[in-house]
């Protein structure tokens, strides 16, 4: 049964179908996709036209109910928690260092979660002197899993949220059985260090397992439950900035990535298309796509978190200047405060859920 293999087995496998969800068309869509199976709440009749199905999501889709066949024949309703009540942050820090660039992610586990996290995952640029570590969870790249049960991670390539982008490596990081979950109001964090630049990736994380299968498990009931813990679908997956570009990707293409990108994070309104930065960088990026320097400066400053994060992964990746006026960016409390240091001028923008990620830039203009 695909659901019941070994940990490493089923970690690799959800790795596959966690990256096989960034193809399709809304690459950059979180969690909320339309239930897989028919929901019910359990009471009465089944819903009309459910023929011989068994399996069911309740509702607010963090149970299902099954209709488990008894020895005479009969059927007895049964409800099993998914433990997908989850609602994890994620904030990135960017810097460099001794000529590489270091991404830090640190993943909290929201206090409004009621069930643990078990594993990270994220699409990165296929470096092969990438280093990686983590807090507390094993995976990643180190070198003593190079011939382990994380080794096929380094012989695949897949896709990443852009479409049209180069492929990359799906490096994740797991729970195993000595170390412990992420619990709710908890925190952990994973480095990466590589020479990639950054452009927008994914990522997700998930509680696992979702269900104790077993062999005793009917068949029937197994195979209606697919649907349901495939990782495209019961994982919560993120928005988030990541290595994505090596030293020969032109700027053309970068640039055109990032516009796709940009046209993403509008259609699902975390950015807004009539901001004066907005346009300035749209019209910046064209420029470059089409083979234009890319030393055009930016004079519009953010006027919101994401547009701060996105000007400071093009500073890294495309080398863009910025002159417009100083200002620094900082979390505070629920908000992120974009502060312009020539003026009083204070901006606080909710930490949505879509933002996932949060870290302090400065940029001084000229």
């Amino acid at each position: 049964m695909r659901w019941r293999l070994s940990l490493p087995n089923r970690w690799l496998s959800s790795c596959v179908a966690v990256t096989l969800l960034f193809v399709v068309a809304v690459a950059f869509a979180q969690s909320g996709f339309a239930p897989p199976i028919p929901t019910w709440n359990g009471e009465g009749s089944v819903p009309q036209g459910s023929g011989n199905r068994k399996v069911f999501l309740t509702l607010d889709q963090h149970s299902v109910i099954i209709l488990w066949p008894n020895p005479n024949g009969t059927e007895t309703k049964r409800r099993f928690d998914l433990h997908n009540t989850i609602y994890p942050e994620l904030h990135v820090y960017m810097g460099v260092g001794s000529g590489s660039l270091r991404y830090t992610y640190e993943l909290e586990n929201g206090k409004a979660s009621k069930d643990s996290l078990t594993n990270f995952y994220i699409v990165v640029y296929p470096d092969q002197q990438m280093q990686t570590s983590s807090t507390s969870w094993k995976g990643g790249l180190p070198s003593s899993y190079l011939g382990g049960p994380f080794s096929s991670i380094l012989k695949e390539r897949f896709w990443v949220g852009v479409l049209g982008a180069p492929p990359g490596w799906l490096v994740g990081w797991a729970c195993c059985l000595e170390e412990q979950p992420l619990m709710p109001g908890g925190g952990t964090n994973f480095t990466l260090i590589t020479q990639a630049r950054p452009g927008f990736t994914s990522d997700s994380t998930e509680h696992f397992p979702h269900l104790d299968l077993t062999d005793e498990w009917p068949e029937e009931i197994l195979n209606q439950l697919d649907p349901v813990l495939d990782p495209k679908w019961i994982a919560h997956h993120l928005i988030t900035l990541g290595p994505r570009y090596g030293p020969d990707d032109p700027a053309t293409r970068i640039a055109s990535d990032y516009i796709v990108g940009i046209q993403e994070l509008v259609r699902i309104h975390r950015l807004e298309s009539n901001s004066p930065f907005m346009k300035e960088v749209i019209a910046n990026l064209d420029a470059i796509a089409s083979g234009s320097s890319t030393q055009i400066p930016i004079t519009q400053k953010p006027q919101s978190e994401m547009e701060a994060e996105i000007l400071n992964a093009l500073q890294l990746s495309l080398h863009v200047t910025y002159k417009g006026p100083q200002y620094s960016l900082f979390r505070e409390g629920s908000h992120a405060v974009l502060r312009v240091v020539s003026s009083t001028l204070q901006i606080k923008t909710p930490l949505r859920t879509l933002d996932r990620m949060s870290y302090f830039v400065q940029c001084r203009g000229s």
